[in-house]
Formats: structure tokens, sequence, C-alpha cells
């Protein structure tokens, strides 16, 4: 009995340590959810922090990249403005490196770095507004410069042919006597082409002259700018007044037509309606 006694009192006492165990263990885990519940809005901030911070970071590296790119852009911008005489516009300087240092995970207080980010991110949208407006007036210009270059005689008018008088001062064969050459002529066979030396719109077209004209047959372009070309002494005209042609179209053919000694082109350009020198709009 005494020994029935003695296990009982062994069984009864481990209860109690088990229990007692049990009791802490329950303590101990009721208390560490509360801790952990009580500092979870902390440690959640401390992970948004981190987060963010690896945010402002990536978002820092592009900017500079875009930064990169806008001062490509704006140096590409300023060759083309030398060809097309297009105003300069100011694009701003760069602001991200006064404004933003690399971002660096940590928890601190990242409200002021997101308001310079967005001040840069601004700043940005702004430079690319104007570097858009300034594009626009590049390529504005571009294709009126493509337009005047189109319109402005630079070509020969005829292919082969030697020049036999020169823009000037000469001995008039017909008359002989020093006279003023108002253009210049080109010798070539009865029937040789003829082509429109610039983009323009035919102003003239004379088909009957008296025998002695000065020009015989004859067409005048208007290209535009103040700029006009004379083809005279032809044998045949293809054009119409009004009719829009191209560079290097052919608007006739060689002949004698008019006050001429033999078969030639009498070409000439003309400025605000004076004659000046075709061989400034020649440049082959």
């Amino acid at each position: 009995l005494q020994e029935i006694n003695l296990v009982w009192k062994k069984i009864l006492t481990l209860a109690l340590v088990s229990m007692s165990l049990l009791l802490l263990l329950v303590s101990f885990v009721l208390g560490l959810f509360s801790h952990l519940s009580q500092n979870w809005p902390v440690l959640s901030l401390a992970q948004t922090h981190k987060k963010l911070g690896y945010i402002l970071s990536d978002m820092t590296n592009r900017v500079n990249t875009i930064e990169n790119l806008i001062e490509h852009i704006k140096e590409g911008d300023s060759t083309l403005k030398v060809f097309c005489d297009a105003p300069v516009v100011n694009t701003a300087s760069s602001v991200t490196s006064a404004l933003i240092e690399p971002a660096k995970p940590a928890m601190i207080d990242r409200y002021d770095e997101a308001l310079q980010m967005k001040r840069v991110i601004d700043n940005i949208a702004e430079r690319i507004d104007k570097a858009r407006q300034s594009r626009s007036e590049i390529n504005n210009n571009y294709q009126a410069k493509l337009q005047q270059l189109r319109q402005t005689p630079s070509v020969r008018p005829l292919f082969g042919g030697l020049i036999t008088d020169k823009y000037g001062y000469r001995l008039d064969p017909l008359v002989d006597r020093v006279m003023f050459h108002e253009g210049i002529d080109f010798s070539a066979p009865r029937g040789t082409q003829v082509f429109a030396s610039a983009e323009g719109v035919v102003k003239e077209v004379v088909t009957r002259f008296r025998a002695n004209s000065d020009y015989g047959r004859y067409i005048l372009i208007d290209h535009g700018f103040g700029r006009q070309t004379r083809y005279a002494h032809l044998e045949t005209i293809n054009v119409r007044v009004g009719q829009r042609i191209a560079r290097h179209s052919i608007i006739g053919r060689v002949g004698d037509s008019g006050r001429s000694t033999g078969p030639h082109l009498h070409y000439e350009v003309l400025h605000n309606g004076k004659a000046v020198d075709p061989s400034n709009f020649i440049l082959e």
C-alpha cells in the first residue's frame, strides 16, 4: 500500500509539473502573439519602406536614362536647326542630379524623396513637350527648305550642248555691236530635249511671234520665291500655261525660232523680274 501511494505521488507530481510547463508555454505563446500583434504595423511599414526604396532607386536609374536620351535628341536637333534656320527652343537643363540621389533601402521617411521624384518627372514632361515643339518646328522648316530647294533652278536645262554666249556684255552677231546678253546660249542640235531646271508652274507659253522677235517660241516658268526661268528659240513646246512641272521634266526641244543665227537654247534666270547670271544657278 505504501508503494502504491508513492507511485500516485510521483504521478501527481509529474502531472502538476506538466501542467505548469503547459501553462508557461501557453503564456509565452500568448505573450509573443501579443507582442507581434502590437508591432506588426511597424514591421509592415519597414517592409513597405524597403520596397519603396528599391522602387525609387529603379525610377532614378530610368530617369537618368531618359535624361541621356533627351540630351542625345537635343544634339541631333541642333544640327538640323543649322540647316533649317529654326529658332532655338530651350528644353531646360538637367535637374535629376540636383534633386535625387540613388535611394537606399532603409526604414526612413520616403515622402520627401517621392516629392522630389515627382518634380523631376514633371520637369522631364515639360522638357519633352518643348522638345516635341522644337522637333515640329524643325520639321516644318525642313519641309519648307526642301520645297524651296526643289523650286530653285540648279541644273543645266539640256544634256550636252556647248555654251556659246555667256551672261553679260557681248558682240551681238546680228547687229555687230556690243549689247547686254541677259542669259546663256547653249548650242545644240535641232530637236535636243529641253528640261525644266527646277519645279514650278508654267506662266507663259509663246508659240506665235514675229520673224525677228527676240525670243521666238519660248516658255516662262515661275518657281516662286521671286524666281523665274525662260527657255527661248524653241522648235516645239510640250507644256501649257498653268501646268505644274518637276525638275528635269521635258518642256520642249531646241530650235532656232525668232532672232537666231542657228539652233540653240537661250536660257535666262530672273529674280524679281530682273535677269541675273544663270551660271550661279547651275550646280552640275
